[in-house]
């Protein structure tokens, strides 16, 4: 802090010694003055600090003007209950509030409104500072004292009810009760309605907005209320009128960077981005150093798949030290879009620690597979483990999964024999050499792997799913199978690949009927082939072999080369004319 406290010691020292007690004062030898009609008495001269305490003011405020806070904070403390007077207090409580030291600055508030009965400021201190301290109902007291020494004043309703935002219903209920009880104490004050509409918005909306709908238009109209209005609109699932009114918010206040936020967050989530990108570009205009909206608009102008437009947003954050991580992979993810294997990988290879390594060590390890190249691939891989030792069973998985990904069945399965003499216990190892041992046929090793991770991890609803759903398509153990997905979808209720493992064992049970609902819902929320290929065959099963056909064709459609898709339809349906 170097901004010097912007009062003068002087003016303390002439004026803050009128309201003191008298025992402070030193006495006086000068005589009573007598009064006539024409000249009434002189009112007794005022006293004055006594001369440690007008010392230790002096030292404070003088403290305060050679930027040292702290001494001066000291120096009000020690002397805020000792005066009793209402300019220290007054004086105690700016410095604290300076300081940041809420709890000198509500207790010096509220002195400061005790000895200052008469004085809106003094009242309205406080209530900021109670408000600060989370005691709303007081808070709306001294407000209502303040409102009555100076009824022009503003009232600060909105800001107490906007931080009792989140205390709990009972206290906004209590609240919005005393605001209704200040109405007939200040009629005509629609800031009160605003409050109330405030405290009134989680928990009953509509009645939020019917207040607001009652306001004079004027009020109705104001920055607060139509910020208030479009939030309601919002949450009562009317997007569209939310939107109109945040636009409105904008044209009246265009360089409220809030308010544009939160419309160009909107426009996001409506899918909107054109024109959120260009809120963006205004709000990055308005702020030209906040690397949030900077970083926000590489985003969006990859969403809109404008790649080398976020390539210069993300090379902007590069340049100016902030994001670096991020910004160098999704540069890697804008270059692979562009098909530019070599720029991609430099962005990636610029990643060597942090919350984006081990996803750039997976783009990277990719790419090398995809170029042909496996003598990259096992060199980058082993610069990875020497740059982060403690990730090598992590970089293990990643580098089994990719050979398996790209056609490495057999050195996957080698890279797995090897990972688990190193890491025995390690349950994405376990899994993965559980998924290879299924490719192979070897339904043993695959119980085997994902029957140790269950045996460490009772609750691993993945390899219980996987297990479920294995012994239900490869073997005859249905019950069992339907025991083990029952307890995945238990842990996952809403996970797509347990709601088609629990779709497939009834329909194994000879339970197509109860089979669909699963596989309709395990679709609808994730279309993938492999459930569109059960979901079919299920509806085949049913009868309904126009919908099954409708089903599989825009599955073919998206994975022309899908195995078992294929495989269902070679099996099940010999007229193909329908594919064409």
């Amino acid at each position: 802090m170097t901004k010097p406290l912007p009062y003068l010691f002087c003016l303390l020292a002439l004026a803050g010694c009128q309201m003191l007690p008298q025992s402070a004062a030193p006495s006086t030898t000068a005589q009573p003055a007598t009064a006539d009609a024409a000249h009434p008495a002189t009112p007794p001269p005022a006293r004055n600090f006594d001369k440690d305490a007008l010392y230790d003011l002096l030292l404070a405020e003088m403290a305060g003007q050679r930027q040292q806070p702290e001494r001066a904070l000291q120096g009000y403390r020690q002397q805020l209950k000792r005066t009793q007077s209402p300019a220290v207090a007054e004086r105690a409580f700016h410095v604290a509030d300076y300081m940041n030291d809420r709890a000198l600055a509500l207790e010096s508030a509220l002195l400061w409104a005790q000895l200052a009965p008469d004085q809106a400021d003094a009242q309205r201190a406080a209530a900021l500072e109670l408000t600060k301290d989370n005691r709303f109902q007081q808070a709306l007291d001294y407000t209502s004292r303040a409102i009555s020494l100076d009824p022009d004043s503003e009232g600060h309703f909105d800001f107490i009810a906007f931080t009792a935002t989140h205390a709990d219903p009972s206290m906004r209920s209590a609240l919005v009760q005393r605001l209704i009880q200040l109405e007939t104490q200040h009629p005509g004050r629609t800031e009160l309605q605003l409050a109330q509409a405030i405290l009134l918005q989680e928990d009953h909306p509509d009645q939020a907005l019917q207040l607001l709908h009652r306001l004079p238009d004027d009020d109705r109209q104001s920055s607060a209320a139509l910020a208030l209005q479009a939030r309601l609109y919002l949450q009562l699932e009317q997007p569209e009128r939310s939107l109109a009114l945040q636009q409105q918010l904008l044209e009246r206040q265009p360089d409220n960077q809030s308010a544009r936020f939160n419309y160009a967050r909107q426009l996001i989530s409506h899918n909107r981005l054109e024109e959120a990108r260009n809120e963006f570009v205004t709000l990055l205009q308005n702020e030209p150093d906040n690397d949030d909206f900077r970083l926000a608009l590489a985003y969006l102008y990859m969403d809109l798949e404008a790649w080398q437009e976020a390539l210069l947003y993300f090379q902007a954050l590069v340049d100016r030290g902030s994001y670096i991580d991020t910004a160098l992979y999704n540069q890697g993810r804008c270059f692979e879009a562009l098909e530019q294997p070599q720029l991609a990988i430099s962005a990636y290879q610029g990643i060597t620690e942090g919350q984006y390594f081990l996803a750039a060590q997976q783009q990277l390890g990719n790419l090398w597979l995809q170029l042909d190249s496996p003598q990259h691939f096992s060199r980058q891989l082993a610069r990875a483990r020497q740059l982060a030792p403690d990730e090598h069973a992590n970089l293990l998985q990643i580098e089994i999964d990719l050979l398996n990904r790209n056609q490495h069945s057999e050195l996957a399965w080698q890279r797995a024999q090897y990972a688990l003499t190193q890491f025995p216990d390690h349950p994405g190892l376990r899994y993965s050499r559980a998924m290879l041992a299924e490719k192979r046929n070897d339904l043993a090793q695959l119980e085997t792997d994902l029957r140790h991770i269950l045996a460490l991890d009772p609750a691993h609803a993945v390899a219980m799913n996987a297990l479920g759903y294995t012994l239900a398509d490869r073997t005859d153990r249905y019950q069992e199978a339907l025991t083990l997905i029952r307890g995945a979808h238990a842990l996952q209720p809403d996970d797509p690949a347990t709601l088609d493992s629990l779709g497939w064992v009834h329909y194994r049970l000879g339970q197509p009927a109860e089979a669909l609902p699963w596989l309709e819902r395990a679709h609808a929320a994730y279309p993938d082939p492999e459930v569109a290929a059960h979901l079919g065959e299920v509806l085949w099963a049913l009868g309904e072999k126009r919908k099954a056909r409708k089903i599989w064709r825009t599955a073919l459609q998206q994975n022309p080369e899908h195995t078992l898709l294929l495989e269902t339809l070679e099996r099940l349906d010999t007229r193909k004319g329908w594919l064409k």
